[in-house]
């Protein structure tokens, strides 16, 4: 499965701070998405026209953080770790940098989705043996303008016999309610570029009657346990074999 690119997490961590930086902010997201398809096309279409803040718009940041609980997610977890939990959301303070963790987090997925078209995680390795010429390689292949050409082929359920089961769909259910959403679900996406096809999950949040992305990633998409993060390469027929 797709693993996360071979970038340190200090540099992932800088283009994200560097992203969350722009005009978008938590407060600017008002697009809503009827199903859980519109929202995973909106957040494709808008990395591939290089729009940044557009994609936001179609994650679930806002729901979340208006949303959170603390006493409700630490008796899920079991457990409260301060460096990867929100922080309890009366306190103002917490607020803003629950949000803060959030589009960091957004930022990182980005990048990931991105450099899952654009580097080749075994090319990495090679070029980090001289770093300076990595970091001269790594920068031209990640211009954003070359996923102008992404084409969306298909937006399916993975593995319906699996996610339509009566347990599955009470675990969707369940998490759902520790996030305060009304639904869950997955989806993955079947893409080209040029003339390679790639695949990627999402996994989404519903509230009140807008669908939003809660990560780039499918606890489903492979029904052997792996967790699909970020995008890999496949073909048609593999995709719909995910699908089944």
């Amino acid at each position: 499965m797709i693993r996360w690119p071979l970038l340190r997490a200090a540099e992932l961590s800088a283009v994200a701070v560097l992203m969350i930086a722009q005009p978008a902010t938590a407060g600017s997201r008002t697009k809503t998405f009827a199903t859980a398809e519109a929202a995973v096309e909106h957040f494709i279409r808008s990395i591939a026209a290089d729009d940044f803040d557009s994609a936001m718009q179609a994650f679930a940041v806002d729901d979340q953080i208006a949303h959170f609980d603390f006493a409700r997610k630490a008796r899920s977890r079991g457990s409260f770790i301060a460096a990867h939990f929100d922080a309890p959301s009366r306190y103002k303070m917490y607020v803003r940098t629950n949000t803060l963790a959030a589009m960091k987090d957004v930022g990182t997925q980005t990048v990931t989705f991105a450099a899952g078209f654009l580097v080749d995680n075994a090319e990495l390795v090679r070029l980090a043996e001289k770093l300076s010429d990595a970091n001269a390689s790594v920068l031209q292949a990640m211009d954003p303008a070359k996923l102008q050409a992404l084409k969306i082929v298909r937006i399916e359920p993975p593995h319906k016999a699996i996610t339509s089961s009566r347990k599955v769909l009470e675990l969707f259910s369940a998490q759902a309610v520790v996030e305060g959403a009304d639904a869950l679900t997955e989806r993955i996406a079947l893409l080209r570029l040029a003339n390679q096809h790639y695949v990627c999950g999402f996994r989404l949040l519903k509230y009140g009657t807008t669908w939003r992305i809660q990560s780039v990633t499918s606890y489903f998409a492979s029904g052997t346990g792996d967790v699909l993060v970020g995008v890999e390469k496949t073909t048609p027929e593999e995709f719909e074999a995910r699908t089944k």
